[in-house]
C-alpha cells in the first residue's frame, strides 16, 4: 500500500480513522478545468487492475464531491467502509479548493463546479472503459458537493449513475449571514465578484468527534472564504435545484437532523417533493453536519454501503 503520508495525501484525516485497506492503491493527476482556465487535482482509489483481456467484472465507481471550503482528501476513509461493495472512489478539488488552481472559495458561475465535475466522470469512465473494463458508476456528494451532484444529476442523465447520494445538500443555509454581508455580497459580486470574504463557519458544528474538529481546522488545505460572486451564485443555484422535482438517478439522501450548517428542514421539504420511484430518506436524530465523520459515522455508511449494493 502507498504511504499517503509521505505523499500528503492523507492530511487532515482525523486521528483514529482508517486509511486505504491492503491492496488497495492511489493515483493522482491534474486535468485542466471545464472552461480550460484552471488545473484541477484529483484522486482515484481502486483495488484492482482490468486485466488485459477485460475479462473483469463490471467495476464499480464511486464519485465524491466534497463541500465548500475542504478538499478531497478528507474522504480518504470511504474506501475502508464501502470496500465490499466499490470498486474505485474517484474524488477532486473543486476549483479554488485543496490543491485545484483558482481563488479560494470563488467561481464566477456556479454551473462551473457543474460542468468541471461532469467532465471529471466522463474521463474517469472513459479511463477504465479503455481498459476493458465494464463501468457503472455512483454518485456520493457532501453539502456543496451535494448541491454540485444534484445539478449534475438533473441536467446530465445521459451519465447514467446506478445511484446517487446526496449528503445534506445544501438547499438552505441553517445560520443567518449579517445583513451587511449580504448586502456587500450582492454589490460585490457585480463590480469585484472576486473579492473574498470569511464564511463564518464554526468547526464544532461539523461533528461530534473532537479529532474531526482537530483535524479540520489545522489542515491547511481546508479554508475559509467565500468570494461575493460565490455567494449569489450559490444562492442562484440553490433556487434553480428546488426548482426542478425529478432525478432519473435512483437517490438517497442523508440528513442529519442536528445540523447547524445546512437547513435540513429545507432538504426535507424538497426530498418529499422529489418525484424518483424508490427514493430513499435517511434521517440522523442528534447528527451535526458530516454524517460520515460523526462519532456513529457507522450508521451512515452503512446506509450509504446498502444502496451502493441495491443499485448495482
Amino acid at each position: 500500500m502507498i504511504d499517503l503520508k509521505m505523499q500528503g495525501l492523507a492530511h487532515g484525516l482525523p486521528v483514529g480513522f482508517p486509511e486505504l485497506p491492503l491492496n488497495w492503491k492511489t493515483e493522482w493527476k491534474t486535468a485542466p478545468s471545464s472552461d480550460g482556465k484552471l488545473n484541477l487535482f484529483s484522486v482515484q482509489h481502486s483495488r484492482f487492475e482490468v486485466p488485459p483481456d477485460g475479462s473483469a467484472p463490471a467495476v464499480k465507481i464511486l464519485f465524491v464531491f466534497h463541500g465548500q471550503g475542504e478538499h478531497c482528501g478528507r474522504y480518504l476513509h470511504f474506501p475502508h467502509f464501502l470496500s465490499e461493495v466499490i470498486d474505485v472512489v474517484a474524488t477532486m478539488d473543486h476549483r479554488g479548493h485543496g490543491r485545484s488552481e483558482g481563488v479560494r472559495g470563488h467561481v464566477e458561475r456556479f454551473d462551473l463546479y457543474v460542468q468541471d465535475a461532469r467532465q471529471f466522470v466522463e474521463r474517469v469512465c472513459q479511463q477504465w472503459s479503455s481498459r476493458g473494463a465494464k463501468v457503472q458508476a455512483h454518485l456520493f456528494g457532501h453539502s456543496m458537493g451535494g448541491l454540485i451532484s444534484l445539478l449534475l444529476a438533473q441536467e446530465h442523465p445521459e451519465l447514467a449513475f446506478q445511484s446517487a447520494t446526496f449528503s445534506a445538500p445544501l438547499l438552505g443555509l441553517n445560520f443567518k449571514v449579517p445583513f451587511p454581508k449580504r448586502v456587500a455580497g450582492h454589490a460585490l459580486s457585480r463590480i469585484l465578484g472576486a473579492i473574498q470574504l470569511e464564511t463564518g463557519l464554526d468547526p464544532t458544528l461539523i461533528s461530534h468527534d473532537p479529532q474531526v474538529i482537530k483535524a479540520y481546522t489545522s489542515d491547511r488545505l481546508v479554508h475559509g472564504k467565500a468570494t461575493a460572486r460565490f455567494f449569489t451564485e450559490l444562492q442562484k443555484s440553490m433556487k434553480k435545484a428546488i426548482s426542478r422535482n425529478f432525478v432519473e438517478a435512483a437517490t438517497q439522501f442523508i440528513i442529519p437532523l442536528a445540523d447547524g450548517v445546512v437547513d435540513a428542514q429545507r432538504a426535507l421539504s424538497f426530498a418529499a417533493q422529489l418525484k424518483q420511484p424508490g427514493k430513499r430518506i435517511r434521517t440522523y436524530e442528534g447528527f451535526f453536519h458530516e454524517s460520515f465523520n460523526e462519532t456513529q459515522k457507522e450508521k451512515a455508511f452503512a446506509d450509504l454501503s446498502l444502496w451502493i449494493k441495491e443499485h448495482s
